[in-house]
This record gives C-alpha cells, sequence and structure tokens, in this order.
C-alpha cells in the first residue's frame, strides 16, 4: 500500500478550491453551488477565535461552504440594536480563504414575543442579515430542526410555517439573488411535511434540506430509502425539481457510559462507534448521497467538542477538539479528491444491486480536475464499490484497462490484472475507489458475488481463546508491557485460516481475555475490527468472557449479548447445532480489575448455577460447556455439576494458553473430559482448534501457528512456545 507524501495530498486538496469546476445542478432544478461538500461548525459560539484553523482544515479537506447559527438573540443584543461584528468576521475570513458560509437564522429572543405569534421583530432581524450578507451568503437557512420535540414552538408545522412564511418574504426583498433553505429536519418527518405543503410552505423554500444521521445502524437501507421517500414526497406535491441538501449526517465516536449508570438509556449517551467505523460509513453514506442526487453533504461536524467523555453530541466532529484529524476526516478527502465538486453523477447507469447488498456508484470528473498524479492522468470517469455482504476477491472489468485503485483513506491499492482482462479487487465493506473507465456490466459482478459466497456449514465450529488484543498506544501502558504487540497480527491471522476454509464454519466461539489485560474499550473496538469480515461472512461468532474482561466495555463494543444473556448480570448464552449443544458460561466474577492489576479469580454464581442445572436436565441433545477458567479452578467447580449430567460430553476452556486434551478426575464420580485451548496470540500454544460434530462423536483439530515467524519482540514469549503439534486430533464420544 502507497501513501501519498503529505505535501503531495495537501497540495492535490488544496487545489481542488483553485478549480473552475461546472455547477452541479443534475436533474433538481435552478441552484447549485459551486461544491458540494460542506461541513456543520459553531464559528459563532466558542470556536469563534479558532475560525482560522477551521477555514484552513476545509482548504484542506476540499469543503466549500461552512454551515453555522446565525442567532437572533446574539445578534440582536441589546434589544433594537444589532451588533454584527461576530458575524462579519466569520463572513470575510470564509471568503478571504475561498469558503461560503450557510447561515442559519434561529431560534426566538427573549425581548420579543415568538416569531410566529408575532413576526414583526423576527421579521427585521431576517431584514437586516439577509440585506448585509446577501453578496457573500448565497442561501439563508432557517431555523434548525423545527420538528424535533424538544423544541415545543415549532413541532407544530403551523408555527413553523409563520416563521418560514415571514423570513422567505424578507430574504427574497432584502436579498433577491439569494435562496431559501427550509430547517434541516429530523430525517423524513412525512407528516411534518405534508402539513407543511398544505399550508403552502412549498413556496417559500428553494432547499429542501435534513438531517439523515443513521445512527445506530448501518446507512445501507436508511439513508437510500429516506432520500428515495423523500423525493417521492416533493413529487406529489409538485417539488419534484427541487434541491436537496444533507447539512447534518455523522457517526459520534463516544465511549459507552458504564454498565449501571441511568444514562444508558438516553439516546444521547448511546454507544458510539470506532473512528475506522465512523470513517468508513461516512464514505458509504456520501456515495449513496450523490448516487440519490443529493445536493450539498455537511457531516456534523468538523471539530468535536470533546465536553463529555460519554456524550454523543460532544464525540460527532471529524476533527478531534485539538483540531487533529480523525479518520473520518481522512475519508471525507479522499472522496473529495476522488468526486471534486463538478463531478456529474451517472443517473443513467443502476449503482446498487437487488438485494441492496452490492454498490457502485459512478461519476464523470470534470476535465480540469486533478488529471495528473505522480505523473500520471487519473481520467474523467470514476466510482466507488463495495459490498455489506462477505468480503471476496472479485473479478472487475472496465472500459479501460488503465485502472488505477485507492482505498477510502485515499491510499492507493494495486490489484492484480488477470487473464480475463479484469482486475482482481478484494470488496468489502471498505469502499474502493476506482478512476480511468466506467466499471462494466456491475450487475454480473454482483450476482457472481452472491453465487460465489462460501457454503456455511453448520457442524463445524472454529474455537479462539485468549486473543489478549492491545489497543492502547505504548505511552498508556507500563513499561513491562513493551514487547507485547504481536497479538492483533495473530489474531488477524486465524482470522483469515477461518475465512479460508472451505466450507466455512457457521461459527466461532471465544473462550475469554478478548482484552489485553485491563479490559479497555480501546482493546475490545480492535477486535470488533478483526473479526468483523467473519460476521460479514454470515459467520455467527460468540465470546464467552474471560479474567482479563470487563463487562460494561465488553458490551458497549458488542450490545447483543446483553439481550441474548440467560442470566441477569452475567454474559451467559447458548450456540446450537444440528449435533450438540454449547453453554457459554460466564466464569468471572464481578470484582473491577484496576489498571495495572494482572489478573482475578474464577466464580459461576448462584443465578448461573441454577441455571446451568435446569439447562442440563432439560438437554435434548449432548452438551459441550465452555467457560474461561478451569473446572475447579477458584470458586468456579464446574466438575461435579457437569458430571452429574449424562448430557454433558465435555468442559472446554481458555485461560492457561495451552493446547492440552485432558480429564478431569473426581473420586467416586468419574471423569469429565476437559479441553484447554491454546492462545491465538498472547503467549504459550499458539492457535486455534477446529470442531467437527457428528451425531455420535465430535473431532478437535488443533491448528498451531509458528511463533517464531511473526516477528515477536518479547524473547520470553517465544521461549514459552511448545513444539508445533498443528493437526493433532482428539475425540470426543457423544455415546
Amino acid at each position: 500500500m502507497k501513501l501519498f507524501a503529505p505535501a503531495r495530498a495537501l497540495f492535490c486538496a488544496l487545489s481542488l478550491l483553485c478549480l473552475d469546476a461546472r455547477s452541479e445542478v443534475g436533474s433538481y432544478g435552478a441552484f447549485a453551488p459551486s461544491s458540494p461538500y460542506g461541513v456543520c461548525s459553531h464559528l459563532t459560539y466558542g470556536e469563534f477565535p479558532a475560525r482560522g484553523k477551521t477555514f484552513a482544515l476545509c482548504g484542506v479537506a476540499g469543503i466549500g461552504t461552512v454551515r453555522c447559527d446565525f442567532n437572533w438573540e446574539n445578534i440582536e443584543k441589546p434589544a433594537g440594536t444589532f451588533d454584527f461584528s461576530r458575524t462579519d468576521a466569520i463572513v470575510a475570513d470564509a471568503k478571504a480563504a475561498g469558503i461560503a458560509i450557510l447561515p442559519i437564522l434561529d431560534y426566538g429572543h427573549p425581548a420579543y414575543p415568538k416569531p410566529h405569534e408575532e413576526t414583526g421583530p423576527w421579521r427585521r432581524f431576517v431584514r437586516a442579515v439577509a440585506g448585509r450578507y446577501a453578496a457573500d451568503c448565497p442561501v439563508f437557512e432557517v431555523w434548525n430542526e423545527p420538528d424535533h420535540p424538544s423544541h415545543k414552538d415549532t413541532v407544530n408545522p403551523t408555527n413553523y410555517f409563520a416563521i418560514l412564511e415571514s423570513a422567505c418574504e424578507e430574504i427574497r426583498l432584502a436579498a433577491p439573488s439569494s435562496h431559501v433553505a427550509i430547517a434541516g429536519l429530523c430525517g423524513v418527518p412525512r407528516k411534518f411535511i405534508e402539513e407543511l405543503y398544505r399550508l403552502g410552505g412549498g413556496d417559500y423554500f428553494d432547499i429542501m434540506n435534513i438531517h439523515a444521521y443513521s445512527v445506530p445502524d448501518e446507512p445501507e437501507g436508511k439513508l437510500d430509502r429516506m432520500l428515495e421517500e423523500l423525493r417521492a414526497l416533493m413529487a406529489k406535491y409538485g417539488d419534484a425539481d427541487k434541491p436537496v441538501w444533507i447539512t447534518e449526517i455523522g457517526w459520534p465516536t463516544n465511549e459507552q457510559v458504564p454498565e449501571g449508570d441511568p444514562r444508558r438509556e438516553k439516546w444521547a449517551y448511546g454507544t458510539g462507534v470506532d473512528e475506522s467505523t465512523a470513517a468508513c460509513r461516512l464514505s458509504r453514506e456520501l456515495g449513496i448521497a450523490f448516487a440519490e442526487g443529493v445536493g450539498m453533504f455537511m457531516p456534523y461536524e468538523l471539530r468535536a467538542r470533546e465536553f463529555a467523555r460519554y456524550s454523543r453530541e460532544a464525540h460527532f466532529g471529524i476533527v478531534r477538539n485539538n483540531f487533529v484529524p480523525k479518520p473520518p476526516f481522512t475519508a471525507y478527502t479522499a472522496f473529495t479528491a476522488m468526486r471534486p465538486a463538478g463531478s456529474v453523477q451517472k443517473a443513467d447507469v443502476h449503482w446498487h444491486d437487488e438485494s441492496r447488498t452490492f454498490f457502485f456508484p459512478q461519476w464523470r470528473r470534470p476535465d480540469n480536475a486533478d488529471t495528473q498524479r505522480e505523473g500520471k492522468p487519473l481520467g474523467a470517469d470514476a466510482g466507488m464499490i463495495w459490498t455489506t455482504g462477505a468480503d471476496a476477491l472479485r473479478t472487475l472489468r472496465f472500459t479501460s484497462t488503465g485502472i488505477r485503485f485507492f482505498n477510502h483513506l485515499g491510499a492507493e491499492i494495486w490489484p492484480e490484472q488477470n487473464d480475463l482482462g479484469g482486475y482482481d479487487v478484494i470488496v468489502s465493506e471498505e469502499p474502493v475507489y476506482f478512476v480511468g473507465g466506467e466499471l462494466a456490466a456491475p450487475e454480473t459482478v454482483a450476482a457472481a458475488a452472491k453465487a460465489a459466497a462460501p457454503e456455511l456449514d453448520p457442524t463445524l465450529v472454529a474455537i479462539i481463546a485468549d486473543t489478549h488484543v492491545n489497543g492502547l498506544p505504548a505511552e498508556r501502558l507500563p513499561e513491562w508491557c513493551a514487547g507485547f504487540s504481536h497479538q492483533a497480527g495473530l489474531l488477524r491471522k486465524t482470522v483469515e485460516e477461518i475465512l479460508a476454509l472451505r466450507p466455512l464454519p457457521a461459527n466461532v466461539i471465544g473462550l475469554g481475555d478478548y482484552a489485553f489485560l485491563w479490559g479497555m474499550p480501546e482493546d475490545y473496538a480492535l477486535v470488533g475490527g478483526i473479526l468483523a469480515p467473519l460476521e460479514r461472512a454470515g459467520i455467527r461468532v460468540t465470546l464467552a468472557m474471560g479474567d482479563h474482561d470487563r463487562r460494561d466495555n465488553f458490551l458497549a463494543q458488542w450490545p447483543r449479548y446483553a439481550e441474548e444473556s440467560q442470566v441477569s448480570g452475567r454474559i451467559v448464552t447458548r450456540v446450537d447445532t444440528p449435533h450438540c449443544l454449547f453453554l457459554m458460561l460466564d466464569t468471572v466474577n464481578d470484582d473491577p480489575i484496576g489498571f495495572g492489576e494482572k489478573t482475578r479469580p474464577g466464580d459461576l454464581g448462584d443465578a448461573q448455577r441454577k441455571w446451568l442445572e435446569a439447562e442440563l436436565k432439560a438437554a435434548g441433545k449432548p452438551i459441550i460447556a465452555c467457560g474461561h477458567h478451569g473446572p475447579r479452578e477458584d470458586d468456579v467447580n464446574l466438575a461435579g455439576l457437569l458430571l452429574a449430567s449424562p448430557a454433558c460430553k465435555a468442559y472446554f476452556h481458555g485461560h492457561w494458553h495451552r493446547w492440552l486434551p485432558s480429564f478431569e478426575r473426581l473420586p467416586g464420580k468419574g471423569l469429565l473430559p476437559r479441553y484447554t485451548f491454546p492462545s491465538t496470540g498472547h503467549w504459550g500454544d499458539i492457535g486455534f482448534a477446529l470442531l467437527r460434530t457428528y451425531p455420535d462423536r465430535a473431532v478437535l483439530e488443533l491448528r498451531q501457528h509458528d511463533l517464531l515467524g511473526e516477528g515477536v519482540q518479547n524473547d520470553a514469549l517465544r521461549d514459552a512456545v511448545l513444539k508445533d503439534r498443528s493437526g493433532q486430533l482428539a475425540t470426543i464420544p457423544f455415546r
């Protein structure tokens, strides 16, 4: 993978602002901005002193418009006196940087009646703003999210209509060349929009404007449906030709509220996504939006305010509070470089398959846009491709053999050309850009992708344990942790090996200790990203807790376990297969593991013990119990309970980092088959195991890795590896 030099990337991004680009009118009417790329920023509030940095970053990213509040109460202060000093400075500095401002004329004024009740003072304010900035602001937005439940006065469409009507009349008188954007609406509130049209609201705005968040869902099937529903609704009322703008959209990257905190129930404190996921989904939202004919796209927001650790609102920014770019900023910059201002969408070709799992929007870049990159022409035809289905290597054919490819962060990649005249490209949820030709017969590629999906074998289970992946930077770790940086790579190797199996196992189960040592959110975010290709391939991944895991941070990464757990306060689940049932136990006690501690004892607990006894008695098929701790370790004491049930055929556990088929002997009670599994990449035996189940037995096969070939920095870890026993088998009778 080759990354462009920073200076070259900066030059290319800045050069986009100097292009004599065509306006992107498409088929939707009169007005279109010179650049369809914008961003939200709180310039008139706390970010005012740093506006120079904001505009500089906009230039780097190819952003042409910044949306910000022109708040009535803050401009008319005191009542009857307009103070434009702050907004004058913002507009002037933006203009000097080649940036347009989209002012939001919003909210009431404590000195006057509510503007829907008495429009006179409101009209005077709008007239003053529009007249002053008509030459520099081509669009004025009237209000913000009037349909939001917290805006009690405007949630009634009749009240908002009065505000919109009066503002539009004043703008058209004071600034005849400017346009009016309806307030950004929360998604597509059909009843609100229809009532506004019924009142005559369609005569008082030029641009439809929505806030198209998909959080917490993926955008596919949500953003595209939202825009298509909106288009149909506008056409119903004769507004099919008006532009549609998205002036808020994006992904929060906040931490999860701790378990037991009442804020967990509130949307504002809901689970965020990791920064890599935010970047990937932003790229896909951009592809969807322009394929659906959107005229302006604005992430919320440029700069994360970071005023609270767990608040979604505090972590939407695509750069951090100190202006350091996050991956979504890089992804946005890559998109504007691949599809610069003036590009025209190829609306005459399909951009997704019938199932909406395979996506391939295409466009034509302006002839003068970035024609040279590292001395080679890029070409005008371009597009992107991704899937929400299984990752797979696909043969893509184009109208040219001179295609160049880039990942969603702008790094150039080099897929192999094959003998059939196409390129072999890994298609995944991370979009790949292609430039220099048109994708030929994309529906055929989509159909081939569906037909080539590997079969899932419900009798085959892959077993992993003790991944101990570290997501923290070195400066946040104790000194004794130096050299423990190999675990993530070895887990990736395990995932790749599982995905290479034919058929694929229908299930992967994990036996605990996914986090490095202390269950940090960053650990789980990294593990989640590494395991994600398994789930995209249709494999169900079920994880049991380990002593180095923290339930609150674990559940923040994988919230489905809170609903699936069979025992309150624990993470206890079932995995049902044709020939046996896996009971995934939680053998971790409730003592929190502090930063710096190395381990904690195991515990089963009364509630889980009672549940397990009931499951063993009700068993209709052979049972394999799975946990992290050994069967008689600490306060777990599973051996006697499992031996008392003829249904239980074995106990699987991790924790010891060894491949050790053995028995647990209890005098007078017999032998319990016990199997200890290797770590995927920490210390000890390194690898994973496959379990093939039959009606009368199950057969375990060890897949051991050669740790010596992984460049591990810590000598003690290499010395701990036992001899290679890959392929060793162990049989578990079911009868």
